[in-house]
């Protein structure tokens, strides 16, 4: 194997791990965000140290939250893009096909993604009626930010996972 192929492996790999941190820390936002919603006291809200934040109101709060939600989802979608377009470039079909199969929560079965996208589209939609209080058209809206860098993430795991599946023996007996 050339030094190229290695590294390509490597950045493959990388971007992948950056990836699944990415979608679990969308998923931990999420959390934080029920957590803040049902027992959050105004008085009592956190602080950012390292930026020296402070949130005055709940609302305040949610509304950075989503951003940092939306944030993640942009750099999930870049990550699994970048590993869809390294892993393309590989010529090797076995060497590819083995890489492919590294294991990452994005790169799974129809129902672990369907599992997947249900928590973190939903939770977007969740995070974005509760700052806008049930007005439906800003939801609606909003939507539209917050789905599509998740579902493109999601769209890049299956692409990969559709990679590994394939057989080289079918092809060959084809």
């Amino acid at each position: 194997m050339t030094p190229l192929v290695e590294i390509k492996i490597l950045n493959f790999r990388e971007s992948l791990k950056l990836c699944q941190r990415a979608v679990f820390t969308g998923l931990i936002i999420s959390g934080v965000f029920y957590y803040l919603s049902g027992t959050a006291d105004p008085e009592k809200l956190p602080q950012l140290p390292i930026l020296n934040l402070e949130f005055n109101t709940v609302e305040s709060l949610r509304a950075f939250l989503l951003v940092l939600y939306m944030g993640m989802g942009i750099a999930a979608w870049n990550f699994s893009h970048k590993a869809v377009e390294i892993l393309s470039t590989i010529e090797d079909r076995d060497i590819a096909l083995a890489v492919s199969k590294y294991p990452c929560i994005i790169v799974a079965n129809f129902l672990i993604r369907l599992c997947l996208s249900a928590a973190l589209i939903g939770i977007g939609l969740v995070l974005a009626s509760q700052i806008f209080d049930g007005n439906h058209f800003y939801i609606f809206m909003l939507s539209f930010v917050v789905f599509p860098p998740f579902y493109m993430t999601l769209d890049n795991g299956k692409k990969i996972y559709q990679w590994g599946s394939e057989s080289p023996q079918l092809e060959e007996a084809c």
